[in-house]
């Protein structure tokens, strides 16, 4: 039997500058995933062993993944 898919996690605002972000997360940590999204807005950094695309022309600004945990920040 196949399990239900479950829709990401939403973690919340985050507020970088005067820019305003709903950051959710899937498989990981809701504190991870902020922590995480605000140094790849700020300085582009992303976590080890993670690979992240940027979106352009869309509410969504980065979607970072490792494997089956994905986090990701919606424009508000």
């Amino acid at each position: 039997m196949a399990s239900a898919t479950v829709p990401p996690r939403n973690c919340g605002p985050l507020s970088v500058g005067s820019r305003h972000f709903i950051i959710k997360a899937d498989q990981i940590r809701c504190t991870t995933a902020k922590t995480d999204a605000k140094a790849y807005l700020v300085s582009r950094r992303k976590p080890r062993g993670y690979s992240c695309r940027d979106y352009t022309g869309s509410k969504m600004t980065f979607r970072c993944n490792k494997g089956i945990k994905v986090f990701f920040a919606i424009r508000r």
